[in-house]
């Protein structure tokens, strides 16, 4: 092999080595990502990471998330919690979806998501009549739970889930209490609005059944 020869055979060595892509297309290190993730609901929360179950939060509680580095997106949604009868709370909270990478060092869940605000209400019962309550949007009702007759021994109560507080929404007390037809009386506007700070909880009285 002459002078030459090698110099090419050198030259072509250092080329191949120069563009072989994978010494400069690997991974960054793992290493690990923690953050408080603080749910401020009543209702308990199921967390994904990457689409993956990771955890489940019951409301007003706080807990420490540990993921890679390498996890793209974190997932949660309302757990819908069953009633007194183990039928799901409905709510209108559907999945959300966050950028891991954008979560510092505290991940609040509240009643304001993104631009809308949603609200979750108890409503006790002070009269001896059972009711069904409906949500009111402005334009169709979604009968949201049942509400039981109280007695002189017994105050019953209910819970619905999260709705999105709108400025026609309203919570009806209806006369059938199976499914949110016949005469019925709302609650004022307003007081949907008295809700608490994070939690969007409200405690409301049915103190005359509908029609009275």
């Amino acid at each position: 092999m002459t002078p030459g020869s090698r110099h090419v055979r050198a030259l072509c060595l250092v080329l191949l080595i120069g563009c072989d892509g994978s010494k400069g297309t690997a991974e960054p290190e793992e290493f690990q990502v923690q953050f408080e993730v603080q749910n401020y609901l009543i209702a308990p929360v199921h967390i994904t990471v990457d689409g993956s179950p990771y955890m489940s939060m019951f409301g007003g509680t706080v807990s420490t998330m540990i993921v890679s580095s390498r996890a793209q997106s974190l997932g949660w949604i309302s757990a819908k919690p069953t009633d007194e009868n183990n039928i799901p709370i409905p709510d209108d909270i559907v999945q959300q979806t966050i950028f891991v990478g954008g979560i510092d060092k505290t991940l609040a869940i509240t009643n304001v998501i993104g631009t809308h605000t949603y609200v979750s209400a108890r409503i006790f019962n002070d009269t001896p009549t059972a009711v069904s309550i409906g949500v009111f949007d402005g334009t169709t009702v979604v009968c949201a739970s049942k509400l039981p007759a109280s007695t002189t021994s017994s105050r019953k109560f209910t819970q619905v889930g999260y709705y999105r507080l709108l400025p026609e929404t309203e919570l009806r007390a209806y006369s059938d209490p199976s499914n949110c037809t016949g005469s019925w009386m709302a609650w004022p506007k307003a007081a949907l609005r008295n809700y608490q700070e994070k939690s969007g909880a409200l405690v409301l009285t049915l103190t005359a059944p509908p029609g009275a």
